[in-house]
């Protein structure tokens, strides 16, 4: 049975039909009855040990199989991610091919995981590691993870992925090509190849579509500039902005890097972004970059809760429940991993992203 999508995918003028997303939003919000709220995450870090921790998770249908004893952090985590997978396989089925206009959402997890993948292989971590927090896709199912993850080095990845067809693989291999290409620079790769896919698969899209795409890209901006701000790495500056962005514009991006701190490019930033929800989190952890990419991510996913509540004819309320499970997946291996090193239940619920 077709559904809005696959009626909308017609184009006319040469120009594709813009997408209806009543159906998706009646499966998001069905779906968002289902996720934890802060109170249930909240009740998790209480637990007493991984094995009550293991329960307590399969009783809200984050795991499976019989009640045992041996629970790890590994195996909770393997158990969260999957959950995850099959949501976020759902949605894209659901879809249909509107996925094909939703760049933004469904390659952005695969972004996060050949990023991941890339920094595990030039560490050496164990494949088990590198798999931490990653979410397997439709493009990048569980088993293409595991494999990615075994490989030793970048240029192996890169070359999976080419033999793959992956969208990223060309970017990274001319990287991987250059002599010492550094870890910054296959990461700027990907981000340059993601920012330009989801441009052009939003173009005759909605303006709210058309405005997640732009802030994300804001937002990568603003994270870049505070790590380069302190002037540790070879890369070109000019290299590092991504065009596309709405209000962080080439020149507020350069003169944020060149302020000589993380402090005064947040500053900057912030000067820039102060008509969007994001001035406030830049200004409040200016000297604390390692804060900051979770603090914007908290305030972007504020305004799509909100946004989704006034306008629910919009993607808006499928694009806010695709935050909120990165939120959930993000907070629960915050907690399990906390756990496994003992970290006390009051900083753990504190660090939630979940609202």
């Amino acid at each position: 049975m077709a559904v809005d999508g696959d009626r909308a995918a017609p184009s006319r003028g040469g120009h594709p039909v813009r997408s209806l997303w009543g159906d998706v939003n009646a499966r998001a919000r069905g779906l968002a009855l289902h996720l934890l709220t802060r109170d249930a995450l909240g009740q998790l870090t209480g637990s007493c040990d991984m094995d009550e921790l293991a329960s307590r998770l399969r009783r809200a249908g984050l795991g499976e199989g019989p009640t045992g004893r041996g629970a790890d952090a590994s195996s909770l985590e393997l158990a969260v991610r999957r959950a995850a997978a099959a949501r976020l396989a759902l949605m894209a089925r659901w879809c249909g091919r509107r996925s094909e206009r939703l760049i933004v959402i469904f390659e952005d997890e695969d972004r996060r995981s050949l990023r991941a993948l890339l920094r595990g292989a030039s560490a050496g971590a164990a494949a088990e590691r590198r798999l931490s927090g990653l979410i397997p896709t439709p493009s990048l199912p569980e088993r293409a993870l595991e494999e990615l993850a075994r490989l030793r080095t970048p240029e192996e990845i890169a070359a999976i992925l080419a033999l793959w067809r992956n969208p990223y693989a060309k970017a990274l291999q001319a990287e991987v090509g250059r002599l010492g290409p550094g870890l910054l620079r296959l990461e700027l790769a990907l981000s340059r190849r993601f920012a330009s896919r989801a441009i052009r698969a939003a173009r005759w899209e909605c303006r709210e579509l058309r405005r997640f795409v732009t802030e994300a890209i804001d937002i990568e901006n603003a994270v870049s500039a505070l790590l380069l701000a302190p002037g540790s790495t070879d890369v070109e500056v000019e290299e590092a902005f991504l065009a596309g962005g709405a209000h962080v514009a080439r020149e507020v991006f350069l003169s944020a890097v060149r302020g000589g701190s993380a402090a005064a490019a947040a500053s900057a930033l912030a000067e820039s972004l102060k008509s969007t929800p994001f001035a406030e989190p830049l200004r409040r952890h200016a000297g604390e970059p390692a804060k900051v990419e979770r603090a914007l991510f908290q305030a972007r996913l504020r305004e799509w809760m909100h946004e989704a509540r006034g306008n629910p004819l919009s993607p808006a309320p499928f694009l806010a429940y695709m935050l909120r499970l990165r939120a959930q997946v993000m907070d629960l291996q915050n907690i399990v991993w906390g756990m496994e090193i003992g970290a006390p239940a009051v900083p753990l619920t504190g660090d939630l992203v979940t609202i």
